[in-house]
């Protein structure tokens, strides 16, 4: 069975009522991010952080006479028109996704953002998360994914999860409980590419099993990784042993 990512029954609408805590936050936004993996949209472009430049709906392009050639000035300089970017089509679509995946205070506030920024996408997602994830709780899980990925310069997968796991333990001691779902999303965000396929992999796994009603447990995925560690190993070493 193929999973569909495109509809309601297989995706939770977020309301952003005072109820729903910082974890109900980050569960559908680790959902949407395995969505647009899906359908391979970068999420890096189309999920901006609090501190990035959201991607422009138009860029400027050349004009083109009937021979495809750029029209100049007096000066010899090409004529430049706005013209819709690749990008443009998937921040509307983005949009649209976002007002559909929404519900009262978040979606009142995803009208607030068509009003400002038009169907860009990029900026409607901005708007949920600065006023959906307060700095404290965004800085406190940023300082882990900061540490975790100095931990992965060093090269050290299995001695950065014994680090990493300790950090955890020290914040649930101080009464700051991190779920499996927040650690899962850190750890993936701060994995060095020569895991993406790995990282692709597990979002696919995490959006199955919110489909089938399951989630999955810091454990599995620290199994999971640990075993990509090891084929990675022994792929380094296949030269070696048959050459």
């Amino acid at each position: 069975m193929t999973l569909n990512l495109e509809t309601k029954a297989t995706f939770p609408v977020f309301t952003g009522r005072s109820g729903e805590n910082d974890i109900k936050w980050r569960e559908w936004d680790f959902t949407l991010r395995a969505y647009l993996a899906a359908r391979e949209m970068d999420v890096k472009v189309y999920l901006p952080t609090k501190d990035e430049d959201v991607p422009p709906m138009k860029i400027a392009v050349p004009q083109m006479d009937g021979n495809n050639q750029p029209v100049v000035n007096q000066q010899g300089q090409p004529i430049l028109i706005e013209q819709e970017s690749s990008n443009a089509k998937n921040l509307r679509w983005l949009f649209g996704f976002l007002a559909l995946q929404t519900a009262d205070k978040a979606k009142r506030l995803i009208q607030e953002a068509y009003q400002k920024h038009g169907e860009n996408g990029a900026w409607a997602y901005l708007e949920l998360r600065k006023r959906f994830i307060p700095d404290r709780i965004v800085c406190k899980h940023e300082l882990l994914q900061r540490f975790f990925s100095w931990k992965m310069i060093k090269d050290d997968l299995d001695d950065a999860l014994g680090d990493f796991s300790y950090l955890v333990s020290r914040l649930h001691e101080v009464g700051s409980t991190v779920p499996d779902e927040t650690m899962i999303a850190v750890m993936l965000s701060a994995l060095p590419e020569r895991f993406d396929i790995f990282k692709a992999t597990m979002a696919h796994e995490s959006a199955s099993r919110a489909y089938r009603g399951e989630a999955l447990t810091w454990p599995q995925f620290e199994e999971a990784l640990r075993n990509a560690m090891l084929r990675s190993a022994h792929d380094a070493l296949r030269p070696c042993l048959w050459p």
